[in-house]
């Protein structure tokens, strides 16, 4: 894949609805940072400055990084989509990763939404995905306890094989020998009984 097909490619597939461009402008100072100056004003527009070598006409050149952001859904079997009739929509990002999107169906009165509603849906979103990233988290959390959980006890039946393993072959090595003997046929039993119990638990609880 040649240079311009890998740059479509990318920003075809960072997100980038409008207010919430981070991804796409990630690709674009990838992609300009050896080609000038770069900086970025407080609205978030990335700025590249290439000195001219000669007296001659400034040119700029301009151009969107947002993109229209809707929700799919259904897909006809002809491939079209059917919308959920949405009309104001916010992402929900943690960081940069965006993990939802929250909208607003047609205003009930009639009317048009403002810059007031759309900043309410925006903190709205961000506390939508603080939510979710809680939810995640502790998730995740209880994961890694039932792992340690399960380890702490995987470990102490081992080490309980291993000891019943040693009881056991120490019994069996001294058998040839013993086995007639009435005080070791008891003592026999007094070391394999309980042993025999233990095992018969783990495997009811397994």
């Amino acid at each position: 894949m040649d240079n311009t097909l890998q740059l479509l490619k990318e920003l075809t597939e960072a997100h980038g609805v409008p207010g919430y461009e981070a991804p796409v402008r990630a690709v674009v100072r990838k992609y300009m940072s050896s080609l000038g100056d770069i900086s970025q004003d407080k609205i978030g527009s990335v700025i590249c400055r290439k000195p001219g070598s000669v007296e001659a006409p400034r040119v700029m050149l301009a151009g969107h990084m947002d993109e229209i952001g809707f929700m799919v859904k259904h897909i006809t079997k002809e491939g079209f989509l059917t919308d959920l009739d949405l009309v104001l929509i916010a992402p929900l990002f943690i960081g940069v990763q965006l993990i939802g999107l929250i909208g607003l169906g047609p205003e009930f009165t009639g009317g048009r939404y403002g810059h007031d509603d759309f900043d309410l849906l925006t903190a709205i979103g961000s506390q939508a995905a603080s939510a979710l990233m809680a939810v995640r988290m502790a998730e995740k959390l209880a994961e890694v306890r039932e792992r340690q959980a399960w380890d702490k006890l995987s470990a102490f039946v081992l080490h309980d094989i291993k000891n019943a393993a040693n009881m056991l072959s120490l019994a069996r090595g001294n058998a040839s020998n013993h086995l007639q003997n009435p005080q070791f046929q008891q003592d026999f039993l007094l070391i394999e009984n309980p042993h025999y119990d233990r095992f018969a638990k783990k495997r009811r609880c397994g």
